[in-house]
């Protein structure tokens, strides 16, 4: 059972990572929590709380709570969408899982 579950995870990121979208979406998660950390560690070393960086700690929040999920359902969209070309989904969908 495991080493099915080794080949089906291996075989799930090869077409991660074949798809040339999925890098996009990945830049731009990355953006966002980098951003993110560089915004917190500015915000600590002013002392002043009504500096500009406030406002983009804010807007990132915005990123996080609006945007990620978006790209989450682009990507997860894509994936199926995938499958359905591909036409593995369908024995995916009429194998099921192996009892052996």
């Amino acid at each position: 059972m495991s080493n099915y579950f080794k080949e089906l995870t291996i075989n799930e990121l090869y077409k991660l990572f074949k798809n040339k979208i999925n890098y996009i979406y990945i830049a731009i998660i990355f953006c966002a929590i980098l951003t993110s950390f560089f915004g917190i560690k500015m915000l600590d070393s002013t002392n002043s709380a009504r500096s500009g960086y406030s406002y983009m700690l804010f807007s990132l929040q915005t990123i996080s709570t609006t945007i990620m999920p978006l790209l989450l359902l682009l990507f997860s969209a894509n994936m199926i969408t995938s499958e359905k070309i591909f036409g593995t989904i369908r024995n995916i969908l009429v194998v099921g899982c192996s009892k052996s």
